[in-house]
């Protein structure tokens, strides 16, 4: 008897998911969101960045996957201006790319993206990256990062064991900053 592959599921907090996908291609872009949508999640698609600009502070996408060779904004360029609006600070982003070397992975992290998937898209992958609870965003002012850099470095000298010059410790407290704040 043949065995029929079922379509993955996601966990019930998932399909709370709203998803955006940004791609020119429209096909690409309307067949994604058909996928997502087959999967229970609410989804659309925007075909340039403008466009994406424009649908995100009515949509209200907590997740949106981005092409990064979109026309006229690149998807580096667009996740910076996400970032910029207010309904786009807790946005997941994830950059859809045929782009795998470190450098273009280094490129994608520090416009602002929290993934990268690799065209053709994996369903495992895909699955798992929307299961995933969302990042904890903060936003740092210089006084916050001043404070908790200092919390961070007290805890570090109360322990004897350790022994550090401040040039480390900032590299530590930058590490884990990162770590906590995906940044």
């Amino acid at each position: 008897m043949p065995s029929s592959r079922l379509l993955p599921t996601f966990p019930c907090n998932a399909q709370r998911h709203r998803v955006l996908v940004v791609d020119h291609h429209q096909d690409a872009a309307d067949s994604f969101v058909m996928l997502l949508q087959s999967y229970g999640l609410e989804a659309c698609a925007a075909y340039d960045g403008g466009e994406a600009l424009a649908t995100i502070p009515v949509f209200r996408p907590s997740l949106a996957f981005l092409e990064i060779r979109i026309r006229a904004m690149d998807g580096c360029s667009l996740a910076v201006r996400v970032r910029e609006l207010p309904e786009g600070k807790n946005i997941r982003l994830v950059a859809m790319t045929v782009l795998g070397s470190r450098a273009d992975s280094r490129i994608v992290a520090n416009a602002g993206f929290h993934h990268r998937l690799l065209k053709p898209i994996c369903i495992d992958e895909l699955v798992k990256l929307i299961s995933a609870p969302l990042p904890l965003v903060r936003e740092w002012s210089e006084q916050g990062f001043l404070s908790d850099l200092f919390e961070f470095r007290r805890a570090l000298s109360s322990d004897n064991s350790i022994v550090m010059n401040s040039k480390q410790a900032i590299a530590e407290s930058y590490t884990l900053l990162k770590a906590v704040n995906h940044i």
